[in-house]
């Protein structure tokens, strides 16, 4: 499915997610003022001018400006990585949260696309992404407290990386895909150097990693895709789900046909969270080919995963889920509407029903510390360039960097 995107850097990294699919702040806490986001239903929405004037209030670093994952260690240590286009080149950029202000931390240089970061301590973090535009080699930089820098991994053509998570500083993981889509990715840090460990490949064609979590190092859960059957001029594709034992990553199920899984023929799976081995939230899309996307929330119960029922949202698709608990969870997407307007969207589970959020922008990783302190990241899509996006959580409102 080709998603729409209104920059050169929202196609590029669409790209390195491996779909071909369609149709789709500078400033202290203390500002309330600009506070323009939804928290629950009866709450106006912010324009997307509105949306695109607060948000220029980051840094922003090219051309065109995304922010893809976002990790924090404390209220006041926070990563964001993400893309920017400069001189018609995508590079990486990194930004950090000190508790007052988001600030531009230079990136090792001609560090392409960091598409997800991983933090274990204020001195210890892993962001991951692709350099290149077709034949892509995995990318992998390292926050050691005072700067980035590249990391070596082994030498795979065609591999791009996509999430990343850590069980400890010295147990790392990273998924992707490996040449050109032909076959899931995923490297393990083992506390000296990353290494290549084996995944199932279902399926023929367009195969990736796009979701990671780990709560122990015999415990991980990973989703992805391959493509079905092409419908008109839409690819389908199918989820596939895998688990890290402490020894090997087994498949679980993929949606495809006759399995018996409760997921439309044409899924995806872009952010999954655990908060114990028997529960764990994993959120993305489906649709039925020529009908429009919704929601889409899968629980594991210990022994199953299972879907939720997720609000009845038009065109929409979340891409990022963090959970401190079983009954507080939080979900990010975007959702577009009829007439081709979108904006961010923010789902919160209780444990038994979400509750809906539609901020401005696009969002498309959230992080939470606390449950009165998250954070969302991603970009201000309609608007062109895109700018970077930052919204806050304190415990009744998201607000709006």
């Amino acid at each position: 499915m080709k998603m729409g995107v209104c920059s050169m850097l929202k196609g590029l990294l669409a790209t390195l997610q491996g779909r071909l699919r369609s149709a789709l702040a500078a400033v202290p806490l203390a500002v309330a003022a600009l506070q323009v986001v939804i928290a629950f239903p009866n709450q106006a929405a912010a324009s997307s001018a509105s949306a695109a004037s607060s948000a220029s209030g980051l840094p922003q670093r090219g051309a065109s400006d995304t922010l893809a994952g976002v990790s924090c260690v404390s209220r006041d240590d926070c990563w964001a990585v993400g893309s920017t286009v400069k001189a018609n080149n995508v590079v990486g950029e990194t930004l950090h949260w000190n508790g007052s202000r988001w600030v531009a931390v230079p990136a090792p240089a001609a560090a392409g696309a960091l598409n997800s970061v991983s933090c274990t301590s204020s001195s210890d973090c892993w962001a991951v992404g692709s350099v290149g535009s077709w034949q892509t080699l995995p990318l992998v930089v390292r926050w050691n407290g005072a700067s980035w820098s590249k990391a070596q991994t082994p030498n795979l053509s065609g591999a791009a990386l996509r999430a990343a998570t850590c069980a400890s500083p010295g147990n790392c993981w990273t998924v992707g895909s490996a040449g050109n889509n032909d076959k899931t990715l995923a490297l393990q840090w083992i506390g000296s150097r990353w290494i290549h460990v084996a995944t199932p490949s279902p399926g023929k064609f367009g195969k990736t990693l796009t979701a990671l979590t780990c709560t122990s190092a015999r415990n991980c859960w990973s989703f992805g895709y391959y493509d079905g059957p092409t419908v008109g001029t839409d690819v389908t594709g199918y989820l596939i789900a895998i688990h890290w034992d402490g020894s090997a990553w087994k498949q679980v199920w993929t949606s495809g046909p006759y399995n018996g899984a409760d997921v439309s023929p044409d899924a995806a799976v872009d952010g999954v969270s655990c908060t114990s081995p028997d529960q764990c939230l994993a959120v993305g899309w489906s649709s039925i080919p020529g009908v429009t996307t919704r929601p889409l929330a899968l629980l594991w119960n210990g022994s199953k995963w299972i879907t939720v029922k997720t609000p009845n949202i038009h065109d929409a698709r979340l891409y990022g889920v963090d959970c401190l608990s079983a009954t507080n969870c939080w979900a990010v997407g975007t959702s577009r509407n009829p007439w081709g307007s979108s904006h961010s969207l923010a789902l919160r589970w209780n444990g038994s029903r979400w509750t809906t959020a539609t901020p401005p922008g696009d969002a498309s990783s959230v992080t939470c510390i606390s449950a009165n302190d998250c954070w969302a990241v991603g970009s201000t899509e309609s608007t062109d360039p895109s700018l970077n996006l930052a919204l806050h959580w304190n415990g009744v409102i998201w607000s709006l960097f």
